[in-house]
């Protein structure tokens, strides 16, 4: 349990033994003074939006849609686990430590998930939601799913469990793709080897464990048949393009972090995103508000929605970045060691594919987006001066006067 904590990332501190009490009592001292000056006295809203304009400056992550309460929390964990006082002291002390503020920003992402979570939830959408969406696909083109914020990609497996599941007790042989997003390339880079901790036996069950997974030595491996069916790729969901004409988005216990206007803005991409009658699956504690006019209730207990037909406005999505639209996410991700190379160039490929045929680039006759353009291999003859005329004549003589 202790190793998987840390493999995981899920530890601050890793500690002898002896070293912990000590620790611990330094931090319940810190929330002790903490709780007699008040929360909102160790970090204005000025700091912290120095410290956002900082992570966005630095590493390239805009958490400015994120609610304030959700980011001061995280700060003051910081701080605490630092021991620093105030958040002027803090600014200055992630100013100087590029370590700080990638753990920070990984702080503010939040990648709680696992395996089936909320069960009843997932039960509802293999009975009501794929079962609905099966019924009404026509033809033999295959199913396009997007799960956004995945983490560690627990829940994309979980997906495609159902979908399979699903698929087989319909007889049906349709093919589907599941394209799997999240903003943390080392979360992403932990979905893509599909390797998780013997503790996910309970929430999976023995047998799924059995049918699509292998037991290693000390975890549990997915098997080919499962992740050859998931694309994992890098993905700012808040700012970068979209994936289009998918019949399932999940995005669940995302909304509730960011503000009301950046819900709104999601939800408008979302309905873009979908085809006719697509699904959209949501978190427990989350809600359509001033959407619900773009989507019908299916299962409304278990935030299960159907794209509506109400004719929505194209989302103007706010790119980040001026070349945002000449690039596939996830494409110029490192290779992680623990994955074998060639799958990771398959991703890539396979989402550049997808979303070059959607459609949903603009681009210029003949360029190619996401790939910078190769000057081509030119000859010693080649790149010589081009002798014309009157280079290899001299001046040009007058012209004769007619006789």
């Amino acid at each position: 349990m202790p190793e998987s904590a840390i493999a995981a990332g899920l530890a601050d501190f890793s500690l002898p033994v002896l070293e912990m009490p000590e620790r611990i009592a330094e931090h319940v001292r810190s929330l002790d003074a903490r709780d007699l000056v008040g929360r909102s006295a160790k970090v204005s809203p000025d700091e912290i939006a120095q410290i956002v304009g900082y992570i966005r400056i630095r590493g390239g992550r805009d958490f400015s849609d994120y609610r304030i309460d959700t980011l001061l929390r995280r700060i003051e964990r910081r701080m605490d686990l630092h021991r620093i006082e105030n958040g002027k002291d803090y600014v200055r002390f992630l100013e100087k430590n590029r370590e700080e503020a990638e753990a920070l920003w990984r702080d503010w992402l939040i990648g709680v998930t696992s395996f089936f979570r909320d069960p009843e939830a997932f039960a509802a959408l293999a009975q009501s939601g794929l079962s609905s969406l099966l019924a009404s696909h026509e033809g033999d083109t295959p199913l396009r799913l997007w799960v956004t914020a995945c983490a560690s990609g627990e829940e994309a497996y979980s997906i495609a469990i159902e979908l399979i599941e699903v698929l087989e007790a319909r007889g049906s042989r349709l093919d589907f793709q599941i394209f799997a997003t999240d903003l943390d390339p080392a979360a992403i880079d932990v979905a893509r080897a599909g390797r998780y901790p013997k503790e996910i036996r309970d929430a999976v069950g023995p047998r799924r464990l059995e049918r699509f997974f292998s037991e290693q030595t000390r975890d549990y491996r997915v098997k080919s048949e499962l992740r050859d069916r998931i694309v994992f790729a890098v993905q700012d969901v808040l700012h970068d393009p979209p994936f289009t004409r998918v019949d399932l988005i999940s995005c669940r216990n995302l909304l509730i972090y960011i503000v009301p206007r950046a819900q709104q803005d999601l939800l408008s991409v979302f309905h873009y995103a979908l085809n006719p009658g697509g699904l959209l699956f949501l978190g427990a504690s989350e809600h359509l508000g001033q959407s619900a006019e773009l989507f019908a209730s299916l299962a409304s207990r278990w935030r299960l929605f159907v794209r509506g037909d109400s004719v929505a406005a194209k989302p103007l999505i706010r790119l980040k970045r001026r070349n945002a639209l000449a690039k596939v996410p996830g494409v110029e991700l490192p290779v992680p060691a623990t994955h074998n190379v060639g799958s990771d160039r398959d991703d890539a490929s396979r989402a550049r594919r997808s979303l070059r045929t959607a459609g949903r680039h603009r681009r210029s006759p003949g360029s190619n987006p996401g790939k910078p353009r190769t000057p081509r291999p030119v000859s010693r003859a080649a790149a010589r001066p081009r002798q014309t005329e009157r280079s290899r004549h001299g001046p040009r003589r007058p012209a004769r006067a007619p006789r």
